[in-house]
């Protein structure tokens, strides 16, 4: 009994951790200081877990976590293993669909009945009419309004990826008009229809500029959600195109017509609009992990299901987030009505 004990607690720890790893890798760079900063050699993706001689380096839904024989254990995004000399950097390598974090910039808008048109030529022309600004995505929060369009506007529901520091491959896109970071698997529109990255070629026509070259890169990754489901993206110079913001795997669902529906009046997105701050930390602090660690599993359901099914799924996950949500900002409030409730009924009795 005791030996098939062990057997199960090992089995259950291995699947346990590839649970934890999957569609995670490590991101090792190589400094020339102590404190990796200064001059940095080519980073090198390796395998998760990573392997040192003196311990390991893992990446998963919680962070990185670095373990050396003494068991020492540093939960973050990021780590730094310093010698006399010398230093590695370690980050996590997300497969998560997104844009480039340095290099993607939107048209922010700083009034909310501001003019789409416009907003657009503050933003991407020469307008001067002060109503918006060109900003990089990262800088977004919950609440905030963004051209989805040349004439078109939408609220920002969440800022995926915000304030962690995750890493992946990345399709550096240049376009008769501008250029384009973005994750392989991100969908936006090709050739008049929607389709993944990766189906890009040169010559393909996107939502604002022909293809001219492509080249790989591997960036820190940022996905603004908006009420429509597009975005206005652009890089530092020239104009932009339309992308979505959904990945490949979901892109069948949230960018139907009863998906896009969802969206605009899901529970979730109504309560970004009342307590649009509380909605982003809420995203940064506990749902960030969530979905980095069930990015794989929650893919296999979505390819496994068909659309009306997928809806109902999406709509009670709504429901459920919503729950949480309430949860996190009133819990203390429900717990003393609670306990007043309690109180007098205890009186009442007396």
């Amino acid at each position: 009994r005791r030996i098939a004990f062990f057997v199960v607690m090992k089995i259950t720890c291995i699947l346990a951790s590839l649970a934890y790893t999957a569609g995670w890798r490590v991101r090792v760079t190589n400094y020339s200081s102590a404190d990796c900063s200064g001059q940095a050699g080519q980073p090198i993706i390796e395998d998760n877990p990573y392997t040192l001689p003196e311990g390991y380096v893992v990446c998963g839904s919680a962070g990185i976590r670095y373990q050396n024989f003494q068991g020492i254990i540093t939960p973050n995004w990021t780590a730094c293993m310093s010698f006399s000399t010398t230093s590695f950097q370690y980050e996590c390598i997300s497969s998560a669909p997104c844009f480039a974090r340095e290099s993607t910039y939107v048209c922010r808008l700083l009034a909310s009945d501001a003019s789409p048109s416009a907003a657009y030529g503050d933003c991407f022309g020469n307008g001067a009419h002060g109503i918006a600004e060109k900003v990089l995505m990262s800088s977004l929060q919950a609440g905030d309004n963004v051209l989805s369009a040349e004439n078109e506007v939408s609220r920002v529901i969440a800022n995926q990826h915000a304030e962690v520091s995750m890493y992946t491959r990345m399709i550096n896109i240049k376009h008769s008009a501008g250029s384009l970071d973005l994750t392989p698997d991100h969908v936006l529109q090709v050739d008049g229809k929607l389709a993944p990255a990766r189906d890009v070629v040169v010559g393909s026509i996107l939502d604002g500029g022909k293809v001219e070259s492509l080249s790989y890169s591997t960036d820190a990754i940022i996905n603004a959600l908006t009420t429509s489901g597009r975005i206005l993206v652009a890089g530092p110079e020239g104009f932009p195109v339309v992308a979505t913001h959904a990945p490949e795997w979901l892109a069948p669902v949230m960018l139907s017509s009863a998906g896009l529906f969802l969206t605009r009046y899901s529970l979730s997105t109504t309560l970004s609009h009342i307590f649009p701050e509380t909605v982003q930390t809420f995203y940064n602090q506990h749902l960030e992990a969530f979905f980095a660690g069930h990015h794989a599993s929650l893919d296999s359901i979505v390819q496994s299901m068909p659309l009306a099914a997928l809806i109902a799924v999406v709509a009670a996950f709504d429901v459920a987030l919503a729950s949480a949500f309430v949860a996190y900002k009133f819990g203390s409030a429900i717990l003393v009505i609670a306990a007043l409730a309690f109180a007098v009924r205890k009186t009442r009795k007396a």
